[in-house]
Parts: C-alpha cells; structure tokens; sequence
C-alpha cells in the first residue's frame, strides 16, 4: 500500500503551521517530501507583503476578502462561509477547486492509493472554523479512489494568547466550534446524511455529509500560555503532523481506529511530542558563511561599521610604513630580474615624482648597449642571443620570454598573496602607474630623437650617406685618388661614419620599439587586471549585494534562527561549539593551503592564456540554466558584467566549496552521539523524554489510551550500539509498548505519542472558555451549523 498526504491550512494559524512543516522536511531531507503535498486557504495575505506572496508562503491561495463580507465588525463565520461557497460555485474558475485539483493530481502521479488529508486550523478564527467541514468534504470527495482518511487538527486560543490578544469574541467562537466539532464526530447513526447546502447545491459536489467529516479530531493547546505561539504552538503543531506522515505510524493510528471506535462523547485526540536534534543543516551553512567571512578578512581586511556590520574600507597594514620593505613593488613582485623589461617598469615606480625629470633624462641618455641588455635581459631566451654586437636575427623569442616571465611573475604573487603586505590592488595600481609612465617616456624619447634626427629615417642623416658614398666612389674612380689615396680614405671614412651612425640609430630603435612594445602590452593586461579587481572588490565586500555583505547577513540571520530553535519547548538541539569551531579552523586552514592551486586552475585559463598579440584574457566559470539541464560559461573578468551578478557568482563558487569540504569534516555518527550532552545515562533521556512528549492539551482527568512512536536513525539500531537499546528498554519502563520507527534522518530522536478517546468535558479549554453565564443570544452570532 503506497500512502501519500495532503496537509491544508486553513487561516492564518493554518498556513504559519503548513509554512513551519515545509520548512522542516526541507531542512531534514525527508523521504516523505516526494509523496506530500502542502496547500493553505485564507481570506488575506500574510502581513508584511506589498501585494505578492513571500517565498515561504507560495502554497497559500488566497481568497479576495472584500466579497461575501461586509465590514469587519460585521464579519461571522456564516459570511466568510459565504465568501468560500461563491468561489466553489464558479466551477473550473474556483480558486480553491483549482489548488486542490492540482495537488490531488500530482498525488497521483504517485501511485498513491492511501491519502492521509490534514486540515489545520484554529478553532477561534473566522476563515478556519468557517470553512473546516466544507474543505474536509470536498477533499474527501476529489480523492475518493484514494481511500482518503481526513485528519483535523486544531489549535486552541490558548496556543496563540501570548502573541495575540485573545478576545471574548475568540473565546466565544471557540466554545461553539468545539460544541459543533462534537456533535458532527460524537457516536451517531449517518442513516440521515446532514446537508451542506440545503438550498442551493453545489454542482459536482456532495450536497449531504454521510459520515464524519473528520477520521481523527486532534486537539492541541500546547500547555503554555506564556509562550508565544511562534515558539511553541506553531513549530508543536507542525511537528505533530510531521511524525504522522510517517507510513508505519499512518497505518498503526488508521488500525488502532477501526479497531477502538469512537464511544459516546470521547471523540477528540491529541498528541505529544518531543525530539532530540542535532541541527546539522543550520551548523552547515552557519560555518559555511562564518568561513566565506574569515577568509575574505583574510585576504581583505576590512574595517566594518560598529553599528550595521557593513564593510567601509580597506585596512591599511601596520607594515606599510615609508622604511619598511613591505609595500614596495620590488618585494611584492618576486625574481623581477628575470625580465630586463619588468625590472626596468618596477625601478621607475620607486622613483620619486619629483625626481622623475632626471628619470627622463637617463633614459634618453641610455646607450645603446644598455637598451640591449634591457632587452636580452630574458630567462628562457638565451638560445637566442647574438654573438658580438650584431642585432639577432629575430627578437620574437625575447619578447614571448618577456611576456611569459611577466605573466608568470603576476600569478605568483597573485596564487600566494602575503596579508601582511596588504591586498593585491595597491600593488597593482602602483605597477600600472609605473607601467604608463615608462611607455610615456619611451614614446616621448622616440618623439625625441625624431625632432632631432636622430632616427635611421631622417631625410639629411640619408642624404648625407649619399653624398659621402658618392664622394667616396668619385674619388676612388680619379686619377687624384690613385695618385693621393688619403683623399680616398677620408671619404671611405666619412661615409662608413655616417653608414655606422644610421645603423645605430636603426638598432636603437628597434631595440627601444621593442621594448615598448612589450611594456604597452603589459600595460594593456595590466588596465584589464586592474579593472577586474576593482570589480571583484566590489563584488566580494563593498557592494550591498557583495559576498561579505551576504555572507555577514546569511550568518546573522542563522544564529537568530539557530536561537529561535532553541526556545521552542518541544524539541531540544544539541550542538558541539568546540567541535563546530575546531571544523571551521580546519577547513579554513586547508583551504589557505590550497589556495594558490585553486585560484591558479582559474588564473591559468585566463591569464596565462593571454596572448602577446591580442593581451586578452577570460575567467571561465560554468553555470547551469535554470530551465535546462544545459550548462553556460560566464566570464568573470567581463568589465561589463555588473558587481551584484559576479558576487553571486562568487558566492555560489565559494558556498560550493566550502560546503564540499566541511561535509569532508562532517562526523558520520548520529544525533544519538550528542546525547551526553542531555545526559550520558539513558533512564535520565527517557524520563526526560516521556516528561516532555506528554499530552499538548490540559485535561481534568489523566488520559491513558495512547499510541507512542520512538524515531531513531537506523544506523544506530544495530545491538553493538547499546545506548539505543538501553533507551528503549527505559522507555517502556515508564510509558508502555512502544512502536520503533527507524529513520534515515541521523540528525534527530523523537518521541511521539497519541492520545485517543477525549471527551469535551475532560478539556480544561472548555472549561476555561465557557461564557458565564451562557447566554444563548451572545453565542448565535458564532453559530455556523446546528446538528
């Protein structure tokens, strides 16, 4: 038998309950996720909207409030019936027809062919007492071939004192619709079926109830009046449908009523519940933000504002001072002698800007000799180098040497970053600084040396070697030449001056040229790297959206959460901090190991891939498309791609990893490991266990017929585990038989009973809420059905 569920909130108690229960069975990954379906109906949204539903509250239909009522001191249960009524009657345009039809379909696309239906709701407000028994119908009626069983469960005033005022109008409607609920469910004859809509029925519905609208009555007020209902009522509630989700714990309730049927009066039920957690998602994803946070402080200290937490700008490191090395180009950027070329850009970065004039002047005044060494100053081109003062017979070589040495020389220092030297930005600002600079000198030293001829192209340096060339040719060919070769030789003379100073020209500016050539391309990386880490700093800390600012509010926003968790009375969290503090180091201290290899696998698909001939570089990064299975590569180094995208890039890239590698930290025992932190003895955990799972509803007399269910993670079953053994063993001592469900959920104990055959009169609810006097005017106002 595959049994499925349906769990509908009705109002706004209804629907908090419904939101608590998703949450739960998303965050514990629970096997019944795939075969139950969640709905809530209510007459208006959840507070705090601005006209669309929040995330968490995305299963809620709601009903426009403004018709079937009149004003709100007017509203009774009869007009809000009235409001659900109308939308039923408008067939395939039924907002409500519509949500149930669908969930039911998707049910049973299952196969289901047990469905246990769940309504929840208060019995003090106007949209749940309104319309329980006419949902609890019509669900019965589309499910049919399921074989529904309708499970009501319903929340007192009590539960919900503490957060909201509790009026006597709320304690008058509670009193007649547990009158109401009492007479439909008490032992009775259905030879006479009750009808629904006498007057004008329905069309594809029922008119007439023919049994119970309700299989089980659960009734809950939760014990504590003090407690808002947040805290308790709403996540107890939640927590006892959940548990009853359960297949075994399903067919042991359906089973125990056939065969122990409703007597007399006693028709309602209720239940306890108390669980053990060990909150392993919320720890996850708590360390998980807390490492993003310490690494990003790690690489960019940040001072942060006292008040909000958010970012203001860069910590400045006490090394930085002007006699310290730490901050100079030449101990950031190690082994720059390799390339004449970068140690000539980080030498001019160190001159002062005063001095820069006399800079510009011993680069003019640079021979060519020098210039050379500059330029076959080159690790990995040696092979290349020519023999006496000839040029080579192809400068390629130097200049894909000086190339790879300074892109090689970047990621170096980029793959090791040294914190106490400060972030990479002020190095690479400063770098790009003296890289325009020494391309600025060198176009204005050619300029230079065009104005003043001396380049291998100047028009008079070229008609000077053709007048002396032919001098030298004219005087060769005389008879004066053979007869006085001085004169011969002093026009050769003059004439291989004039050929040796062209050609020096000629090899200076091929050298210089050269050379800036490569400085201009390293500028031009330079501009685009420089670009991305603004860009990246913008989207790791300083954009509102950034992956610290997220991070710093995910993380607050868990421990609130983490907090919350731990107030709510019916379960119970234990947490190792000295383990969760120790993963965290651990983790962060790998990842600062690994690091350079990690950002390498990324720089080195873009940086080191940039070509000398085009200098452009990408940082692929794959996404997966929302709507296919089909992945896409985005580029991180886009200049165009907004701060707000790449930090969520960012923060799916780090969430990944880290989670990845705590999970590696994650201990593989079960919460039944943390139990010493309640108590290393097991008599003490199941005393306080069958303490705290008693009855969620105050009676005047003891209730004794009762189910009681124990969860445990199944790998803790096995007899060399004694602690399960021995907890069980006490259990039945203090609370009877016993049903064990064993769980693939290593995250959480529970203890959860069923309390059966509770009459109205038991109820201190009841008692404490009957009007006195009764006065029968007073109550018909809340009247919805007379049976």
């Amino acid at each position: 038998m595959k049994r499925g569920a349906l769990v509908i909130g009705l109002g706004g108690s209804g629907a908090k309950v419904v939101a608590r229960l998703r949450q739960k069975l998303a965050l514990t990954s629970s096997p019944f996720e795939s075969r139950v379906q969640f709905l809530a109906f209510d007459r208006h949204q959840p507070t705090g909207t601005t006209g669309r539903l929040p995330q968490t509250h995305a299963f809620l239909t709601h009903l426009n409030a403004s018709r079937g009522e009149s004003a709100q001191a007017q509203q009774t249960r009869s007009s809000v019936r009235t409001l659900l009524v109308e939308d039923l009657r408008q067939g395939e345009s039924s907002q409500v027809l519509r949500s149930l039809g669908e969930a039911i379909e998707v049910l049973r696309q299952f196969d289901i062919n047990r469905l246990d239906i769940f309504l929840v709701a208060s019995t003090f407000g106007l949209t749940g007492s309104a319309w329980a028994v006419d949902i609890a119908h019509l669900a019965r009626h589309l499910a049919a071939e399921m074989k529904p069983r309708v499970i009501g469960v319903f929340l007192t005033p009590e539960t919900l004192q503490a957060s909201i005022p509790v009026t006597r109008e709320h304690r008058l409607r509670h009193f007649v619709v547990l009158k109401e609920l009492e007479a439909f469910q008490r032992e009775r004859p259905w030879k006479q079926p009750y009808p629904l809509y006498p007057s004008s029925p329905v069309e594809g519905l029922p008119p007439a109830l023919h049994q119970r609208p309700f299989d089980t009555l659960q009734i809950l007020d939760c014990n504590a009046r003090e407690i808002p209902g947040d805290t308790h009522a709403i996540p107890a509630t939640a927590d006892v449908i959940y548990y009853q989700l359960d297949a075994q714990v399903s067919a042991v309730l359906e089973e125990a009523a056939q065969y122990s049927p409703i007597q007399g009066n006693a028709c309602f039920d209720t239940a306890g519940v108390y669980s053990v957690i060990h909150p392993s998602q919320y720890l996850l994803n708590q360390a998980r933000y807390q490492l993003i946070l310490e690494v990003l402080q790690t690489f960019f200290p940040v001072e942060t504002d006292p008040l909000s937490g958010v970012p203001t700008h860069l910590v400045e490191p006490l090394a930085l001072r002007p006699d310290s090395p730490y901050g100079k180009l030449n101990e950031w950027l190690k082994d720059v002698h390799r390339s004449g070329i970068l140690q000539d850009i980080v030498q001019a970065a160190e001159v002062p800007a005063h001095q820069q004039g006399a800079q510009h002047e011993r680069l003019n005044t640079r021979g060519l000799t020098a210039w050379k060494m500059i330029l076959y100053q080159a690790e990995g081109a040696e092979h290349a180098l020519p023999s006496g003062t000839e040029m080579p017979e192809s400068l390629q070589p130097f200049r894909e040497a000086h190339w790879n040495i300074f892109l090689r020389t970047l990621l170096e220092r980029l793959t090791t970053p040294d914190p106490k030297m400060g972030t990479p930005g002020q190095y690479l600002e400063r770098l790009l600084e003296a890289s325009r600079r020494y391309t600025a000198d060198l176009k204005e030293i050619l300029n230079l040396w065009e104005k003043q001829g001396e380049n291998a192209e100047n028009e008079t340096l070229r008609e000077q070697i053709r007048e002396a060339q032919q001098q030298w040719e004219a005087r060769r060919r005389s008879f004066t030449g053979r007869l006085i070769p001085g004169h011969v030789q002093d026009a050769e003379r003059q004439f291989l001056e004039l050929k040796q100073r062209q050609v020096f020209y000629h090899q200076r500016e091929v050298v210089v040229k050269t050379i800036l050539e490569i400085a201009e391309k390293m500028r031009e990386l330079l501009e685009k790297l420089n670009g991305f880490y603004q860009n990246l700093l913008q989207a790791l800390i300083f954009h509102p959206d950034s992956v610290f600012n997220i991070a710093r509010m995910e993380l607050s926003g868990l421990k609130r959460e983490l907090e919350k968790e731990k107030r709510i009375p019916s379960q119970e969290l234990v947490i190792d901090e000295h383990f969760e503090r120790h993963r965290v180091q651990t983790v962060k201290q790998a990842f600062l190991e690994e690091f350079p290899a990690l950002i390498e696998h990324f720089l080195h698909s873009g940086v080191l891939r940039a070509e000398l001939d085009n200098g452009e570089f990408s940082i692929p990064y794959p996404i997966e498309r929302s709507s296919e299975s089909e992945t896409e590569e985005v580029d991180l180094s886009d200049p165009h791609l907004p701060p707000q995208a790449l930090a969520s890039h960012l923060n799916r890239m780090l969430g990944e990893t880290f989670a990845t590698w705590l999970l590696r930290e994650q201990p593989g025992n079960t919460v039944l490991s943390f139990l010493s932190y309640i108590s290393s003895r097991a008599d003490q955990v199941a005393q306080r266990m069958a303490q705290k799972s008693e009855p969620l509803l105050r009676t005047i007399s003891p209730v004794q017929n009762l189910r009681s269910f124990l969860f445990m993670p199944a790998s803790s079953i096995p007899l060399e585990s004694p602690y399960p053994l021995s907890l069980r063993g006490e259990l039945r001592e203090q609370i009877g038989d016993i049903y064990l469900i064993q769980t693939e959920n290593p995250d959480e104990l529970a203890l959860f009973r069923v309390y059966h055959g509770i009459a109205l009169d038991q109820m201190w609810t009841l008692e404490e809420n009957e009007p006195r006097p009764l006065n029968p005017a007073e109550l018909k106002p809340h009247i919805l059905w007379i049976v």
